[in-house]
């Protein structure tokens, strides 16, 4: 009992009105751009394949070394003999100089190989940071409306706690007039027990829908707007899901990525080639040298000489011809990987499709399912009045109405997210897609 008052007392807590304004998805977008991870990740991917961009350009351009010396000297020996004496040397002096060299390639082709792989690279991490937004509006607007579809089944449930219980009393006074069994009590008593613990999950769900919006923005909530209980849902244009899957085919940007990276694997397939290719470079060289003694006597020396390198790889133990046979497995294994993405697409792209159309039609049914429990129940209560209905029944239609009321609110939600996810497939969702629906919420 302790544990239930402190899961209800919390979760009362988070229905209550905040005292700030409600949040709505446009500004929790806002909060989840500046806090979410998974879009900080992308974003700093880009960032690193610029500098790699950079490193590897710096392989075409001329390097440029400098490097100066000094040195203390002391020789002491025999240099020769006169007359049969030893002549005998006993030398200390100071050498000093600089050398400076420019190299400037002029042929490496795993170089320009791997200068163009940067520049793919670049658009691949492009592309992965448009997709990681377009996700982020997708998760948030899933994990919004998880919320406000926990908060309309924690009310559903008190309802229909509320109602076993009445009901649960009501048997029990029957009971003790002798007007029903035991076994109708035990009934009663098993189906309100049922609903007491569909309310403590609820409670529960709830919670961790909420935990489950903050991990995306970094910030607690507490209210959020309702969508209002009329939304214009259309179809999706064109009207024709096939129009869509071909779409999504070209446009959807996960396999975008998968293409980037297969045209990286060709790219690198030609770098690893490249280990049998020769490189010429142009080397440049000034040097100095000053010695203020030694054998041979002072000296000051300038050198400065300029040429051709050319650099031809002969044997490598066979490791080249490896590395191209391992790179060309990887890229068929990217091939097959795309196959199975195109197909995964398709499912997604068509599933999504369906969804926006199934969820059309559950709302239009489930608002006529609505009216109607509304006035099967204004009926029961007229009955009631006279005699011709029990409570039962009254508790029994009000249980249907508030049951018909959450599907009608669940389908909507629904509807939203199989068109986000339509979107998503097709690689045109957008924030303006996110403020279209911030208008329907109030």
């Amino acid at each position: 009992m302790h544990l239930k008052f402190w899961l209800r007392a919390g979760t009362v807590l988070l229905l209550l009105p905040a005292c700030a304004l409600a949040d709505d998805l446009l500004s929790l977008h806002q909060q989840a751009i500046e806090h979410d991870p998974e879009l900080g990740q992308a974003q700093i991917a880009l960032s690193i394949a610029k500098e790699g961009k950079t490193q590897s350009r710096s392989q075409l351009l001329p390097s440029i070394n400098f490097s100066a010396n000094t040195t203390y000297n002391a020789q002491k020996g025999t240099v020769g003999q006169i007359n049969g004496l030893d002549i005998m040397t006993d030398d200390r002096y100071n050498s000093y100089g600089y050398s400076l060299s420019l190299t400037q390639p002029i042929y490496r082709h795993n170089a320009w190989v791997q200068y163009r792989q940067a520049s793919i690279q670049i658009q691949q991490t492009e592309t992965a940071l448009r997709a990681a937004e377009q996700a982020l509006i997708l998760r948030l607007a899933e994990r919004y409306f998880d919320v406000l579809a926990a908060q309309d089944f924690l009310r559903f449930s008190q309802s229909e706690e509320q109602a076993l219980e009445l009901q649960l009393k009501q048997t029990k006074q029957r009971l003790e007039v002798g007007l029903i069994a035991i076994t109708d009590l035990h009934e009663a008593q098993a189906g309100f027990d049922i609903a007491v613990t569909q309310t403590i999950n609820a409670e529960n769900a709830l919670i961790l829908s909420f935990d489950a919006l903050q991990e995306i923005t970094d910030q607690p909530q507490t209210e959020l707007k309702k969508l209002n209980k009329t939304i214009q849902q259309t179809k999706p244009n064109p009207a024709n899901v096939e129009q869509w899957v071909e779409q999504a085919l070209q446009q959807n940007l996960q396999l975008e990525s998968t293409q980037l990276q297969n045209r990286q694997l060709r790219q690198e397939i030609s770098r690893l080639r490249g280990g049998h290719y020769p490189t010429l470079d142009i080397v440049a060289n000034r040097s100095n040298s000053v010695a203020a003694g030694g054998g041979f006597g002072s000296s000051d020396i300038d050198n400065t000489s300029v040429g051709l390198v050319l650099n031809v790889p002969v044997y490598l133990g066979g490791a080249t011809r490896s590395q191209v046979r391992q790179a060309h497995d990887q890229l068929e294994k990217n091939r097959l990987l795309l196959k199975q993405q195109q197909r995964a697409v398709k499912r997604q792209t068509r599933q999504a499709y369906l969804g926006v159309i199934s969820s059309i039609s559950q709302t239009r049914a489930l608002e006529q399912a609505v009216i109607s429990s509304k006035s099967a129940l204004q009926a029961i209560k007229t009955g009631l009045e006279v005699g011709t209905r029990t409570t039962v029944d009254l508790l029994q239609a009000t249980r249907k109405l508030y049951r018909a009321q959450y599907d009608l609110s669940r389908s909507r939600y629904d509807y939203i997210i199989n068109t986000l996810r339509l979107k998503q497939a097709t690689g045109t969702l957008s924030p303006a897609d996110l403020e279209q629906i911030n208008r329907w919420l109030h």
